[in-house]
């Protein structure tokens, strides 16, 4: 398990609750049955046990599922200190993290916000290797670069985990210019997991690959930011201040 950033799911564990649990749950699964399922699954072998409570509890507010067990072992790790000893005294990321709890505090508590609906499960089926390079055409016509830097497999199916280069232009870059292109900054994010909100969300007519093989300096995080395919266009579109 990695952790990247003292928000809560800058966390391999974090994010590894929030995907089994919204992945039983659209299976069907009762709430109850997916809590222990999870509590089973994580618990005996996890050192981070608030991590656990906290990020359950955040995605079954979030869904409008919160059990009250989880709601109250979730407030008791928060109010208890003990997350906040995994992070070095004196440093930004404790302060950082204090104010993560704080506002994962409030947001459990929150019974007046208004719970997202489950999304319909989407069997991930786009096939991209390591060391793959494609580029995205924006609406506008620039075209971007992603390189791929691993998948990740679960029970949605399999998935890319991608960078995206820090460039934007008309014709794509050689090889040997692309070598010199490092990767975009979108703090506090640098990799992405690419998904389809939709069965006919992947953009055929706009991606295009030009590269396979190619050397990549990076691993792959296992649980990078989520960035749907639908939603890349108006994302860099902002992002490299076009007109979408």
């Amino acid at each position: 398990m990695g952790v990247w950033g003292p928000r809560i799911f800058q966390d391999d564990l974090a994010c590894d609750i929030q995907e089994s649990f919204l992945q039983l749950i659209q299976s069907g699964k009762s709430p109850e049955y997916a809590t222990k399922q999870l509590l089973d699954e994580f618990l005996p072998s996890s050192q981070d046990i608030g991590v656990v409570w906290i990020a359950l509890a955040l995605v079954q507010r979030k869904f409008g599922l919160l059990l009250e067990h989880v709601k109250n072992q979730a407030l008791e790790e928060i109010d208890s200190g003990r997350d906040l000893l995994r992070w070095p005294e004196g440093s930004k990321d404790l302060e950082k993290r204090r104010k993560e709890l704080a506002a994962a505090r409030e947001t459990i508590l929150d019974e007046r916000s208004k719970p997202r609906k489950i999304p319909k499960p989407v069997k991930e089926d786009i096939v991209f290797r390591r060391g793959d390079l494609f580029t995205y055409r924006l609406n506008c016509g620039k075209l971007t670069l992603f390189r791929v830097l691993g998948n990740r497999s679960d029970k949605g199916g399999k998935y890319p985990i991608v960078e995206i280069l820090d460039w934007i232009g008309a014709t794509p870059p050689t090889l040997e210019e692309i070598a010199q292109i490092s990767h975009r900054n979108f703090h506090p994010y640098t990799q992405f997991r690419l998904l389809k909100r939709r069965r006919n969300g992947f953009p055929h007519s706009q991606v295009h690959r030009i590269a396979e093989n190619a050397y990549v300096e990076r691993d792959a995080f296992q649980s990078g930011e989520f960035l749907f395919w639908e939603d890349i266009n108006s994302f860099l579109s902002k992002e490299f201040h076009v007109v979408s």
